[in-house]
């Protein structure tokens, strides 16, 4: 072997000399990409390719991490380990959080991506944790929305509701609350989506899809005098009456192309046992030509594991936490109380994203959208030629107005906006 870092022989993935924090840090990065082929280290390509078949990112991982100490590491292996809720993640994680205070902004970071296991998986953990949390003053913002989640779960209803009025009003004032993870905006919409969920609760309690995470909430409900609901959720708690495709009313087109109020939308696709189904869908919304509002949404893909694990692998997030995610019927109804009855514009609009949406729409037993649509491809082919044939795609018009490609569903329909708003500017030449 020689090290990843200099390229000398060593008995180590790292020699002496390289055991820095400077090199653990570059080297992480590499380490986190699901193609190591990409890698920037060239020893490190040379060793994966020589193991072939039998290379283990997590043997490896753990091989290299055991050179450092636990302080230096524990940073780098909760970016890796903590999706995956591997034993060596929460147990590095509650022994440093036993070291070290709470307010440290790395015990901060640490515990929140541990709550994201906890709060899914393990209800008594993840309780305690948020009455530790709940009791310290100062945390970011992120903390006490997973005590919030947590507590509206196990039935804590008051002390939930209270907390995100709280969080609310701090949010008002950005010098009064602190962030680790995401912008305002997105958990002051998080936190609106929270009050909706733990009102709901009251009259619907928490009911979780295992039989192993029921039996860990009972004594939570049996303490607080609550029942589950009598209502039984089919698989993957989606309703088996959905609107069959023959059945369902084609789109209709936007008469008017130029537009100063609308939305743009974008759904996310992972590969079901029939058919693509969405995993993520976002929308933006724009009043007189300026973006005022946005959404976005996971949703619990209903077409068997496969679909799951390409859609929790594309979010980034675990299979079990991507199984916690709204239900499509949830998800949509969300997203058209949201877009209201404004056009919805996309690239495609006509082609794969009309197939996305009106399948999860059909899942929602619509039996047709009462929005408007307009395509982004057709009016860029209306504008100008050179936006026709070969060149009439969103890979191409994101190349000519220089537009980076969106990571997820919500930059995607923010690029939607770019793309539409470049074209009005365009005209004919």
């Amino acid at each position: 072997m020689r090290c990843f870092n200099c390229g000398e022989n060593s008995a180590e993935p790292l020699c002496e000399n390289c055991r820095t924090e400077e090199v653990l840090f570059w080297l992480w990065k590499d380490l986190s990409k699901y193609d190591v082929q990409q890698a920037q280290s060239p020893y490190l390509i040379e060793y994966v390719l020589s193991l072939g078949e039998s290379y283990d990112k997590k043997q490896l991982t753990s091989s290299i991490l055991d050179l450092f100490e636990q302080d230096v590491t524990y940073y780098r292996c909760l970016s890796f380990y903590w999706f995956r809720e591997y034993d060596i993640y929460t147990n590095v994680a509650e022994d440093y959080l036993s070291k070290h205070p709470l307010v440290d902004k790395k015990s901060q970071k640490l515990l929140f991506h541990l709550m994201e296991i906890y709060v899914n998986n393990y209800y008594k953990k993840a309780y305690d944790w948020a009455n530790k949390i709940n009791e310290t003053e100062g945390l970011c913002c992120d903390l006490y929305i997973k005590t919030v989640t947590i507590y509206s779960k196990i039935g804590d209803y008051d002390i939930a509701e209270e907390l995100i009025k709280k969080l609310l009003q701090a949010c008002e004032d950005e010098n009064n609350v602190d962030f680790l993870e995401y912008t305002k905006e997105t958990w002051v919409n998080a936190l609106n989506e929270l009050l909706k969920k733990n009102t709901g609760y009251r009259t619907k309690p928490f009911r979780p899809k295992t039989e192993d995470r029921k039996n860990q909430l009972l004594p939570f409900y049996e303490e607080r005098g609550i029942v589950y609901g009598s209502s039984k959720s089919t698989k993957n708690n989606t309703s088996n009456k959905k609107i069959k495709e023959s059945e369902f009313v084609p789109l209709t087109e936007s008469e008017e192309q130029k537009l100063q109020d609308y939305c743009t939308f974008w759904c996310e696709e992972a590969f079901g046992l029939k058919a693509p189904v969405i995993y993520q869908i976002a929308a933006i919304k724009v009043r007189d030509g300026q973006l005022v509002d946005e959404f976005q949404s996971l949703i619990r893909p209903w077409d068997g594991n496969k679909a799951f694990e390409q859609a929790a692998k594309k979010a980034n997030i675990s299979v079990e936490m991507m199984k916690e995610a709204p239900t499509v019927k949830e998800a949509m109804t969300n997203f058209f109380a949201f877009v209201e009855d404004n056009v919805l514009i996309s690239t495609d609009a006509f082609g794969s994203q009309r197939k996305l949406i009106s399948r999860a729409a059909r899942y929602n037993n619509m039996k047709q959208i009462s929005n408007s649509f307009l395509d982004i491809l057709d009016v860029a082919a209306e504008i100008n030629p050179k936006f026709d044939l070969e060149n009439n795609s969103r890979e191409y018009l994101l190349s000519h107005f220089s537009i980076s490609e969106g990571k997820d569903a919500l930059e995607k329909a923010l690029n939607n906006v770019l793309i539409y708003q470049n074209l009005m500017n365009y005209g004919e030449e």
